[in-house]
C-alpha cells in the first residue's frame, strides 16, 4: 500500500510540474522521495516542511474518514 501511495504521488508530481529552471526541476523531482521518506519515518514535522502553508489535503480510501482543512 505504501509503495502504491508513493508511486501515485510521484506520478501526480511529475504530471503537474513544469520546471522553469534545472534547479526547479531537481527540487520538484525530490519532493516525492522526501514525502515518502518522512511518511515512512512517521515524521509529521518533516511532512509539514514539504507542504505549503495553505495546503488542503484530501485523503481518499478506506482509511480516510475525516476531511479537514487548515
Amino acid at each position: 500500500m505504501k509503495h502504491l501511495f508513493c508511486t501515485s504521488l510521484l506520478l501526480i508530481a511529475a504530471a503537474g510540474a513544469t520546471a522553469k529552471t534545472k534547479a526547479d526541476e531537481e527540487a520538484v523531482r525530490k519532493l516525492p522521495q522526501a514525502f515518502c521518506g518522512a511518511w515512512a519515518k512517521h515524521d509529521g514535522h518533516e511532512l509539514a516542511k514539504i507542504m505549503a502553508d495553505d495546503v488542503d489535503e484530501i485523503w481518499m480510501g478506506p482509511c480516510a474518514s475525516n476531511h479537514a482543512t487548515a
